[in-house]
């Protein structure tokens, strides 16, 4: 008897609990309609917070790789929806700033993130601020972790993508930093040397000329200039003798500062290899998906 009246207690308790969790106004003064949309919303808020990071396939030819500079925070952001069209492999992002809060309930940028891989540069961050910026650029980019050493004063980092004679080896400088710019053309010297099929770097436009010194004293065959510190209008051939043609975008009057009320001047850069014919073609792209121009780096 005492076993049957010990069962019927836990049953009845159970019961209660499972009433509870499905009807909880009657302790927490919410319906049961209200209490779904609460769990709704801090089950959004907790995936805004928790963005997931693309990792990279490092074993895997790389055929297109997406290119652009700057964020904006403030929806709409049409060109992320444009870019994603194109099926990018990797995504490289110059020119920009700590991503905010409130990029990532933008859902152009939320698709993107959740299918592509990103390596991102920052420009303009305030050296004084470096170790609390160091701390927000691997929060929002995860992959940097395994990059950035820790002891190291700038973000310049690289990573080398596909197999064998098929290598994509993309760099991403940080000459901003007056305080580190000595180790870093060490640096740069050193990764100039690693066998690729294709270089592509991310640097800054005031060193261009500095840049080719050392593609010529490396001779760094195949490579591709994108700018960290401005956006991207055009690009231009640049033949270095028994080194061939150095892609790059130049800085020209055409260079301008890109406003959200201006949708039509964002522009941005793709990258297409085919490795059978051993061919990059690179493209600058508009909003509208439409082919402003187009260079092929035979490597």
């Amino acid at each position: 008897m005492k076993k049957i009246s010990y069962f019927l207690y836990i049953l009845a308790l159970a019961t209660s609990c499972q009433n509870f969790s499905k009807y909880p106004n009657s302790n927490s003064g919410l319906s049961n309609e209200e209490y779904q949309a609460q769990i709704k919303a801090d089950k959004k808020r907790q995936a805004e917070k928790d963005l997931p990071f693309r990792g990279f396939a490092d074993d895997k030819p790389i055929q297109t790789i997406a290119f652009s500079a700057g964020l904006n925070s403030e929806p709409p952001e049409p060109l992320w929806a444009t870019i994603e069209k194109n099926s990018p492999e990797l995504m490289l992002l110059t020119t920009t700033p700590a991503p905010t809060k409130n990029l990532i309930k933008i859902p152009e940028y939320r698709s993107i993130r959740e299918k592509v891989p990103f390596m991102a540069a920052w420009y303009n961050y305030d050296y004084n601020k470096k170790d609390d910026i160091k701390r927000d650029f691997v929060r929002s980019w995860p992959y940097a972790k395994n990059m950035i050493p820790e002891s190291q004063q700038g973000f310049y980092h690289s990573k080398i993508f596909g197999t064998k004679k098929n290598l994509i080896h993309v760099i991403i400088s940080d000459l901003q930093d007056s305080n580190d710019k000595t180790t870093q053309w060490n640096w740069l010297e050193n990764e100039f040397k690693k066998p690729a099929a294709l270089k592509i770097l991310a640097c800054n436009a005031e060193y261009r000329e500095k840049l080719l010194a050392l593609i010529k004293k490396t001779k760094t065959k195949n490579i591709i200039l994108i700018p960290n510190d401005h956006p991207v209008f055009a690009m231009e051939n640049t033949e270095i003798k028994d080194l061939g043609p150095i892609y790059a975008a130049p800085v020209t009057s055409e260079i301008r500062t890109i406003s959200s009320h201006e949708p039509k001047l964002m522009n941005f850069g793709l990258i297409k290899i085919n490795w059978a014919e051993r061919v990059a073609q690179v493209e600058i792209r508009s909003i509208e998906n439409q082919k402003i121009q187009g260079l092929d780096l035979k490597f």
